[in-house]
C-alpha cells in the first residue's frame, strides 16, 4: 500500500511540474509574440484564417453533396426492389 501511495505520489508531483512548465513555456511564447507581432503579421493571420474557413466550407459542401447522393441511391434501390 506504501509503495502504491509512493507511486501515486510520484506522478502528482510530475504532473504539478509538467503543468509549471508548460504554464512557464506558454507565458514565454506570449511575451514573444506581443514583442513580434506586427501590422503585417496580423493581416496574415487573418487572411490565411479567411482561407481555411472557405476550405471549411466546401468541404461541407462536398460532405452534403455526397450524403444527398448517397440517399438518393439507397431510394432508388428500394423502388428497384419493390417493382
Amino acid at each position: 500500500m506504501d509503495a502504491l501511495h509512493n507511486i501515486i505520489k510520484g506522478v502528482n508531483s510530475y504532473n504539478k511540474y509538467k503543468r509549471r512548465e508548460e504554464k512557464e513555456e506558454r507565458k514565454n511564447a506570449f511575451d514573444k509574440a506581443d514583442i513580434l507581432e506586427t501590422d503585417k503579421s496580423h493581416e496574415r493571420k487573418k487572411s490565411k484564417h479567411r482561407k481555411s474557413k472557405s476550405k471549411k466550407r466546401s468541404k461541407d459542401k462536398e460532405d452534403r453533396d455526397r450524403r444527398r447522393e448517397e440517399k438518393k441511391d439507397k431510394k432508388d434501390k428500394k423502388r428497384k426492389k419493390s417493382k
